[in-house]
């Protein structure tokens, strides 16, 4: 009986196994093969339009979603499911991808165009909305549909707008004044359109250093926010693309939103140079389609980050304005071949490697800072710490262990981590020395970025 037990136990779980990975195949299918296409081709058909309006109705957010995505490419044909999108508009949907779904539904609204017009009330209510990517969708759609130019509320919206903290609200209000074409009374205060609270046309990206061992601290970033402005400032975590896409997250700190994507952990800043600036490339065009970042900004780098943001400006040419490096090891550190063995406990390897001072010479032949393809004529700047024995104290002693090192084995002061002379480099503008700060100080103190916003405001 024992015996047949267990056999039963076996073919249940079997059974159980095989109608799991059933679903899961059919769960897996695009989901447009529910409602009877065989390829994303058929989606742009006229004879689908039906079809996605049906799709439109169903209590599934991402079947919703990808429903209103469609229907945009229809332009003015989608206007039989007008009545649907605005009601769908005013649904409640889960916290964790509202924005995805009431910023793809505006937009299908938007691509309507004048037709649209009886959902003016509901697109204009949406410029209060909390999220930028949702008041910047309103304000696109807006300029798309074109009200009146006597629309009531609608100067005033749209002088509220000239003024969002957010520079993509800010300039889709300004493309939108345009395509409306306001009274020449209204027209006076177009000038502030372009422009942030701040009087910055670039948004700020910071990038960290190897292992992301040393983080921004919440008073250095608030620094950035009160400077650039909320939800104009951008962190990003080089997590390798191989383990992970960089995913987007927001959050607040003092009030004040910060966009960040990839993951917050030690994997990320781990690989070579190469691979972590295009994890980085992908992460800046990700938030540049969804996310309100400028075409051309300006970077923030600490320590191992700055090698990678100078590959960055390399290769993807005039799309950086300026870069500030923070403790970057212009010159490689000989920690990075005195410590390699430490590198395989943290899986950092291929970083050590790149860090090393022969490397990081060849490095130097290759992407040299002067004449760097910066964008409208900005410049790299650095900054570097140089602290005493008795200033670096960290839990693990990592950096007295290091400052020791490059005093009694190389001759050489530091922060602990970059001797003080590989912090700088030719053709960089040397604009800071903070005495008694350490490696991991350049990232904590918020004097460090008001100083390195000093010359990107």
């Amino acid at each position: 009986m024992n015996q047949i037990g267990v056999l039963r136990k076996q073919f249940y779980t079997i059974a159980l196994l095989t109608i799991a990975c059933f679903f899961m195949c059919i769960g897996c299918s695009p989901w447009y093969q529910k409602y009877g296409f065989e390829t994303e081709a058929q989606l742009k058909e006229k004879s689908a339009i039906p079809t996605l309006i049906r799709a439109l109705q169903k209590k599934d957010w991402k079947t919703r979603k990808d429903a209103a995505r469609a229907l945009s490419e229809f332009g003015p044909e989608a206007k039989g499911a007008l009545s649907i999108l605005m009601a769908e508009l005013q649904e409640r949907y889960p916290l964790a991808y509202e924005d995805l779904v009431r910023c793809e539904l505006i937009r299908c609204i938007g691509q309507i165009g004048p037709e649209a017009k009886e959902a003016l009330p509901i697109i204009m209510s949406f410029l209060n909305a909390p999220s930028f990517q949702i008041r910047n969708e309103a304000m696109i759609a807006l300029g798309k549909i074109r009200p009146e130019a006597n629309t009531e509320h609608l100067a005033l919206r749209m002088l509220t707008a000239a003024h969002d903290t957010n520079r993509s609200v800010r300039k889709s209000a300004m493309n939108t004044w345009n395509e409306i074409g306001l009274s020449p009374i209204e027209e006076a205060f177009s000038v502030s359109l372009g422009n942030s609270p701040s009087g910055n046309d670039y948004d700020l990206i910071l990038i960290h250093g190897l292992s992301n061992y040393y983080s921004w601290s919440d008073s250095f970033l608030s620094k950035c926010l009160d400077i650039f402005g909320s939800g104009n400032v951008y962190v990003i975590y080089l997590t390798p693309l191989d383990i992970a896409w960089p995913s987007v997250w927001e959050r607040e700190v003092n009030g004040k939103k910060i966009i960040c994507a990839g993951d917050n952990n030690y994997k990320a800043g781990t690989k070579y140079i190469d691979v972590l600036s295009e994890s980085m490339h992908q992460s800046i065009r990700r938030l540049q389609k969804f996310y309100g970042l400028s075409d051309k900004f300006k970077i923030i780098a600490h320590s191992y980050g700055g090698l990678v943001s100078r590959y960055y400006i390399y290769n993807h040419p005039y799309t950086v304005a300026s870069l500030v490096t923070l403790g970057t090891p212009h010159h490689g550190s000989p920690l990075a071949f005195l410590y390699y063995m430490a590198s395989y406990i943290t899986d950092s390897t291929e970083a050590f490697a790149h860090l090393e001072p022969r490397f990081v010479e060849d490095f130097n032949k290759k992407f040299p800072v002067r004449n760097a393809p910066l964008a409208d004529k900005g410049k790299i700047y650095t900054i570097r710490g140089d602290c005493d024995l008795w200033d670096c104290y960290t839990l693990f002693f990592e950096l007295i262990a290091g400052w020791e090192a490059l005093y009694f084995v190389y001759f050489t002061d530091s922060d602990g981590i970059v001797p003080t002379n590989s912090s700088v480099i030719d053709g960089a503008e040397h604009i800071a020395d903070f005495w008694d700060y350490d490696h991991r100080d350049l990232v904590k103190r918020p004097e460090v970025a008001e100083k390195a916003c000093q010359y990107l405001h």
